[in-house]
């Protein structure tokens, strides 16, 4: 397994071509994750890497927040004001699940929903050259995003793993072939699973709590937003 980072050495080939031979797995700074092609053969790697349980599906990684609520099955105003605190910050690193159109691969779609997580630098910009590079303007892709996964066997108790050794670690059982990190703006994060919210009419649902979640809520409440319980 290779280790590359990806501030020093922005090797773009590198990642494109590992990507096109299964799953890799990605630092993002709170935990780490298995990322993927969103094709057929991406969620086969993928699934093999986590040893996927039946009733387990995966998230994506938003980097254009426009396009990830468009293609949602929200109503209009919700669209509009969810992308305007998309693209304003309101939900950086958190995931956002919304109603999605059917699909056949449960892999994405679990009981009509697909969560993606808002990314942020430098990932953001990480997950853009990929998507020009593989993705957009091609066939065979079920979404224009990288799908996602915590780098963790598929229903562990321990939950996602966020210590960078145990990364290495599961990388190197699981046969992935590289591993990717990255120099982020402060190491003075709390760690964990990102928090959840899903929306459906202007309202919300805290369906994980994780780092941040409470400040995300009261910016959502100051959008216009409501709270579900």
């Amino acid at each position: 397994m290779e280790i590359l980072n990806f501030s020093t050495d922005p090797d773009l080939k590198k990642v494109a071509r590992a990507l096109q031979q299964g799953a890799i797995v990605v630092d993002l700074n709170h935990v780490f994750a298995v990322v993927a092609l969103p094709n057929a053969q991406g969620v086969d790697s993928m699934s093999a890497v986590k040893n996927r349980k039946a009733g387990k599906s995966y998230g994506s990684l938003i980097s254009d927040a426009r396009g990830f609520v468009e293609e949602s099955q929200l109503d209009e105003k919700t669209k509009v004001s969810l992308t305007n605190s998309l693209v304003e910050g309101a939900l950086d690193d958190a995931f956002v699940r919304l109603p999605w159109r059917d699909s056949e691969n449960d892999a994405l779609v679990m009981s009509g929903t697909h969560q993606g997580l808002k990314t942020t630098e430098p990932v953001l910009s990480f997950c853009r050259s990929l998507e020009e590079r593989l993705i957009r303007n091609e066939e065979g892709f079920m979404m224009n995003r990288l799908i996602c996964s915590s780098a963790n066997i598929s229903g562990d108790p321990r939950g996602s793993i966020t210590d960078r050794n145990e990364a290495l670690q599961f990388a190197q059982d699981r046969g992935v072939g590289l591993f990717v990190e990255f120099d982020f703006p402060t190491t003075d994060v709390e760690t964990g699973s990102f928090p959840i919210f899903s929306f459906q009419h202007m309202a919300f649902s805290v369906e994980r709590q994780g780092p941040g979640w409470g400040e995300i809520q009261q910016r959502l409440l100051e959008r216009g937003f409501s709270a579900l319980r």
